[in-house]
């Protein structure tokens, strides 16, 4: 469960995607069904459409009082973890340089792809002021640990460099004996000297656990473990899911491919991708990019993965390749030009008449609505 109630599903690790499909499938409809029994709906959508933080309670867990004190309680904080949902494609890599250098990609190709899954554009019961709702909450909540930085996009960034950053990052609490410890420190002093314990107890040194436990309060959208976290989309409805893990595989999983990304967004500087980051909250594919448009790098990123995914030949009982996946993102991004978020939005102020109804129906389906 995460802060808000909100279901959370962590597959294990999948070669193919149609194993993975066909595990969301079965969580969904077993999900799905139980809910009904309780009157629940669980909408595939960026931010929640209905409600404001501080109608939604939080759960009762520990690592949500401790964040709550250590923010002091901000807005900010009770919006990112109330109200906002995304999905993270999580992707293995083979050695340092391959993680290093998957890494930098879509770090540079990360706004584009929040554009093509932008999904967040109704806030309250109403329009909201931006297309991408989730990422202007994220952008407001402690840019230090959500925002990109310059030197991960530098030639000679290595595992050693990330590490450097995430010790560098104040500790918000450890655990000892079911309790929490606030150590008011960063991760590096507290290898260095330590926390003092209580009474004649020796001072406390860290442990991988509490490495682990740090590394969950550093939320990048690129977060490097023994796998990568992916985490700059939002969520969107069932049938649309399944186009995440589909396009990154695709960008990814070839060197013909990556080189190919490359070539297309490999020199983006980091204050391009800052100003491209502000252009994408508020115009999605319709966002300003080197004389073009975000639209037209999507249309060629789509190209990229789907011509690898069918190089792979790898098909499902139907006798459809892996390219399938991108059929729904690509009736958004080649077909209609527009991101999930315009066309959901020209939706509800037209012949939805702003219906809650209309749009649970949309957020919930598992095949592409009519």
């Amino acid at each position: 469960l995460e802060a808000d109630g909100r279901l959370e599903m962590c597959s294990k690790p999948r070669t193919s995607l149609h194993d993975l499909a066909h595990e969301f499938r079965f969580y969904n409809h077993e999900i799905t069904e139980v809910s009904k029994i309780f009157g629940i709906a669980h909408l595939g959508i960026g931010v929640e459409p209905f409600h404001k933080s501080d109608e939604v309670s939080f759960c009762p867990k520990a690592r949500y009082s401790i964040l709550k004190k250590f923010y002091k309680n901000s807005s900010a904080l009770c919006d990112w973890l109330k109200i906002v949902n995304g999905i993270h494609v999580n992707f293995d890599y083979t050695s340092e340089q391959d993680a290093i250098r998957k890494s930098q990609l879509m770090w540079r190709a990360s706004s584009i792809l929040a554009a093509m899954f932008a999904f967040s554009p109704i806030q309250n019961n109403k329009p909201a002021e931006y297309l991408d709702t989730r990422l202007t909450i994220t952008n407001k909540f402690d840019s230090s640990r959500t925002n990109l930085h310059k030197e991960f996009l530098r030639k000679d960034f290595s595992f050693k460099k990330w590490l450097d950053f995430c010790l560098d990052q104040k500790i918000f609490y450890i655990m000892r004996e079911g309790k929490p410890i606030y150590p008011k420190k960063t991760f590096r002093e507290f290898i260095e000297k330590g926390v003092a314990a209580a009474g004649d107890c020796p001072r406390i040194f860290p442990t991988i656990r509490d490495f682990n436990l740090h590394l969950k309060s550093i939320w990048l959208e690129i977060r490097i473990r023994k796998y990568i976290e992916f985490r700059a989309i939002d969520s969107v409805p069932p049938f649309l899911v399944m186009a995440g893990p589909a396009l990154v595989k695709g960008l990814l999983y070839s060197e013909e491919s990556m080189a190919a990304v490359e070539k297309l967004i490999g020199d983006l500087s980091f204050e391009e991708l800052m100003q491209l980051r502000e252009d994408v909250i508020k115009e999605n594919l319709q966002a300003p990019l080197r004389k073009k448009k975000v639209l037209d790098y999507a249309k060629e990123l789509l190209t990229i993965a789907s011509d690898n995914l069918k190089s792979f030949k790898n098909l499902n009982e139907k006798g459809e390749d892996e390219s399938v996946y991108l059929e729904p993102l690509k009736e958004f991004v080649l077909i209609k030009e527009k991101s999930p978020a315009r066309y959901v939005l020209e939706k509800w102020q037209g012949e939805w008449d702003k219906s809650p109804a209309k749009l649970i129906e949309w957020c919930t389906a598992e095949t592409r609505p009519a």
